[in-house]
């Protein structure tokens, strides 16, 4: 079993923290899924943690604003724009998830064992996490910080 991130789960993570600043970043950990006997995605490489705390409100505005721009529509309305590109399968923030199989439900209600509250939890799929869909591939992808929203390439920084 491959030890630490795929390819497209370290550009991804980078890519987040540069636009959000993370305290800390942290993702490869071999272990079962919580309760269960197959491995998380944190020990197949393909999920990240960037660390912010709700308490904070810096910081919980920094970790909403990087979840709800994941999901923004594109410029021609598809929705969950950035997400679809990058490949994520799930996000987990502040008792909170959104799953790419059930996205047309939005967030919802998350009650495992961890709420999540110290951490946005990034999970991507196997395309994702091996840096095989468009946000890897050239395509401009929405990019929303502090100063407002525009398009940018995204070899400036996905590497």
């Amino acid at each position: 079993m491959q030890r630490g991130f795929k390819p497209g789960t370290s550009q991804v993570a980078t890519y987040l923290d540069v636009h959000f600043d993370a305290t800390a970043i942290q993702g490869y950990n071999c272990r079962a899924v919580l309760g269960g006997s197959s491995y998380s995605l944190h020990a197949l490489g393909r999920a990240a943690d960037l660390f912010f705390n709700a308490n904070d409100p810096a910081q919980k505005g920094r970790a909403d604003w990087l979840v709800f721009t994941l999901v923004l529509p594109d410029e021609a309305g598809h929705a969950n724009a950035i997400a679809r590109r990058m490949g994520v399968q799930e996000i987990i923030w502040n008792r909170q998830i959104w799953t790419s199989s059930r996205a047309s439900e939005g967030f919802r209600p998350y009650t495992g064992s961890s709420p999540h509250t110290d951490h946005v939890h990034i999970g991507l799929t196997n395309a994702g996490a091996n840096a095989q869909t468009t946000f890897f591939t050239g395509w401009n992808v929405l990019s929303c910080g502090t100063v407002g929203c525009g398009y940018i390439p995204i070899g400036q920084y996905a590497s």
